[in-house]
């Protein structure tokens, strides 16, 4: 068998379950980060070595059991640097990536030779990781509610050889550890925000396989992580310190409206590659 044989199979048993395009997206990703066979090894036709092609359908099952591709090859690619992954944190998604470039052109354009940075709900650690790494002289804080993720995310920064983060086990609604972070210059936070009765337009591989207390907030309570993030700006923020949220859509224009509120200016709203309001971006103004 070819390498373009194996991937047309994988792919035609996966349209079973999957739209085309994402069945030919999770064929390609199997094939790569799981048994190392890239797209020129399919086009060329290589023949395949060392391959055990009873693991290969095994995948295939578990992934027609709408197992996320991430789990199955335990890694995904994050801002260019792989992240080991698995079902204690949310899997990085490729949104998340844009408000990781804008944080580190934000950082560049101030040219500073130290600063404090704090991620407020970490999970894998891919943001605070790909930020240290980028930036050594900066001490990042990694804050999470769930010790599992943790764990996770400090096997990720082992991995990348990361030494310059302080990880804090800690509950942003309740102030718990809040005490131990200093001043910041740079505050970050991708928080749950889809709320439950939007629960019913998400994939099986998302609903079974994922945190929900990564996820989801109250309908009532849309902006629950963002209010009090923002509730402890005098505490957490230095002057002129700047912060940067991934939002839901739906609520960008009410955050807006509650940042200008609370002593912050220079509040911009910014699309993702999908045309979704979905980071903003603001300075805190005392």
């Amino acid at each position: 068998m070819h390498a373009e044989e194996l991937f047309r199979e994988i792919r035609n048993e996966l349209k079973k379950n999957y739209p085309e395009e994402e069945a030919k997206h999770l064929a390609l990703l199997l094939l790569e980060d799981k048994y190392g066979i890239d797209i020129m090894a399919i086009l060329k036709q290589s023949s395949l070595e060392g391959v055990d092609l009873q693991k290969v359908h095994q995948d295939i099952k578990e992934l027609q059991q709408y197992t996320p591709v991430q789990h199955i090859t335990q890694k995904v690619q994050f801002c260019g640097l792989y992240f080991k992954t698995d079902a204690r944190a949310l899997i990085p998604r490729p949104e998340t990536e844009e408000i990781v470039q804008n944080i580190i052109e934000t950082i560049k354009g101030t040219e500073k030779e130290g600063f404090y940075l704090l991620d407020v709900g970490t999970g894998s650690g891919c943001m605070a990781i790909t930020l240290a790494k980028n930036f050594p002289q900066a001490l990042v804080y990694a804050l999470d509610i769930s010790e599992d993720a943790l764990v996770l995310a400090k096997e990720n920064a082992a991995y990348h050889k990361v030494n310059n983060i302080e990880w804090i086990v800690g509950d942003i609604l309740s102030n718990r550890q809040i005490s131990a972070i200093p001043k910041l210059d740079f505050l970050m936070s991708n928080p749950p925000y889809i709320t439950k009765s939007e629960k019913n337009l998400m994939h099986e591989n998302v609903l079974s396989w994922e945190p929900h207390t990564a996820l989801f907030v109250n309908d009532n309570e849309p902006l629950l992580f963002y209010k009090a993030i923002i509730a402890l700006r005098k505490k957490l923020l230095k002057s002129n310190a700047k912060i940067f949220f991934e939002i839901n859509e739906r609520f960008g224009n009410e955050l807006i409206r509650l940042l200008e509120l609370q002593q912050f200016k220079d509040v911009l709203l910014k699309k993702d590659f999908r045309g979704k309001n979905r980071f903003i971006k603001a300075t805190y103004s005392p």
